[in-house]
């Protein structure tokens, strides 16, 4: 009977799902620029050297009441290097406060994405603080199997 793991390694080089996850609270306000221009480059940059590359973004900001706007929004997987171009620009830090940040929202969000069984999987999380919402995750995180990131 063969196991169904979706997050077993079963690396296509050629096939590869990218995911970006992006802090988009207020206190991102300074680097948010960089952090656009990077993830453009970074996504040139491997579309022109894998064969079949798909892109998807997840934002976060803060968990109501401190944020009213949205806590996650999740753009699937694209082929389009330039439909990716559009929601990263379209990017903004705004709301929020300290504390109820959901960066681990976010990477149940990415965790749940539309991943290609045989593709190479690859998670690239960006933020200038992580507090206490990735406390009770934390060592679950440094277990996760590298196929999941």
């Amino acid at each position: 009977m063969a196991f169904n793991d979706r997050w077993g390694a079963r690396h296509d080089q050629q096939k590869v799902d990218l995911v970006f996850i992006v802090d988009c609270t207020a206190s991102m306000g300074p680097y948010i620029k960089q952090a656009q221009e990077n993830i453009q480059t970074i996504a040139e940059t491997v579309s022109r050297t894998a064969f079949s590359v798909r892109l998807a973004l997840v934002e976060y900001r803060d968990h109501p009441p401190q944020d009213k706007t949205f806590v996650t929004r999740v753009h699937d997987f694209t082929f389009s290097v330039s439909e990716m171009k559009t929601w990263v620009d379209d990017m903004s830090a705004s709301g929020g406060g300290d504390i109820p940040e959901s960066v681990a929202c976010a990477l149940q969000r990415a965790a749940s994405l539309s991943y290609r069984e045989t593709a190479t999987k690859m998670c690239v999380l960006i933020g200038n603080q992580f507090n206490n919402s990735l406390k009770y995750y934390y060592h679950y995180l440094l277990l996760l199997p590298l196929s999941m990131l």
